[in-house]
């Protein structure tokens, strides 16, 4: 890796133009806010949904254990995970 990376300039551009589309976004977002009359009837507030049971919870973990390992071993059978690259690497100068 070099010590010394930085960013293109037309990634900085990229990043700043994106800024002002998400700030042009939010203005907009507050000026239709602001033109729809009060008069409307008020929504029920919306809660969370809590896990229904720890089972629930449990279930929700381990599919999402299951489906990682899945896109690990997917990733490592296509040579794409960097782990091949381990026995190659020079972790100290020779003399």
């Amino acid at each position: 890796m070099r010590s010394n990376f930085r960013y293109p300039r037309t990634t900085i551009v990229l990043m700043i133009v994106i800024l002002g589309v998400v700030i042009g976004c939010i203005e907009k977002a507050r000026s239709i806010v602001a033109s729809i009359p009060h008069q409307n009837p008020p929504l029920p507030p919306i809660h969370p949904v809590p896990f229904a049971s720890p089972q629930a919870l449990v279930l929700t973990v381990i599919a999402t254990y299951i489906l990682g390992a899945a896109v690990w071993a997917l990733v490592f059978a296509l040579r794409r995970s960097g782990v091949h690259r381990l026995s190659e690497a020079e972790t100290w100068t020779r003399h």
